[in-house]
């Protein structure tokens, strides 16, 4: 069973509308991750430096932050979790020993099963997608 909160943080239309409501969409710049930034990160960064009126001479690296990993060990999932032994751990073991032993204990996160995807899509978002793709004037592709 899904969350509410969950749902509701999808629905990109009510939330963008509510800023538009104060400021113009020519103050704003929005991109769709795996539309914009994905394919083409660097010149997202230069719009957005521009945008910005930031000196853009420095690309940034792109760095993988989240790699969608999971702790294979449920006893060691929930231990790394609590906070006495989490501030224990950090204590104990340097910040990057830490990495290579949460490295080492994880395995990648099953894909998520696209006819799952189509089916929350079509049950919840569909047509708040809809309605943004009218208010940012652009087809959302990556979204249906």
């Amino acid at each position: 069973m899904l969350r509410y909160s969950y749902i509701s943080r999808g629905y990109y239309h009510e939330q963008i509308s509510r800023y538009l409501e104060y400021f113009d969409h020519s103050m704003m710049r929005i991109y769709v991750f795996e539309q914009d930034i994905i394919p083409a990160w660097e010149s997202v960064w230069t719009g957005l430096c521009s945008f910005l009126d930031l000196p853009h001479d420095a690309t940034p690296p792109l760095q993988q932050s989240n790699s969608a990993r999971q702790i294979r060990s449920p006893l060691v999932s929930w231990a790394m979790r609590q906070p006495v032994l989490k501030r224990m751990k950090n204590k104990v073991i340097s910040r990057n020993a830490n990495l290579k032993l949460r490295h080492a204990l994880s395995q990648r996160a099953p894909a998520a099963d696209p006819e799952m995807i189509a089916a929350l899509n079509d049950q919840y978002f569909k047509n708040d997608i809809k309605k943004l793709e009218t208010l940012l004037n652009r087809p959302l592709n990556a979204w249906r």
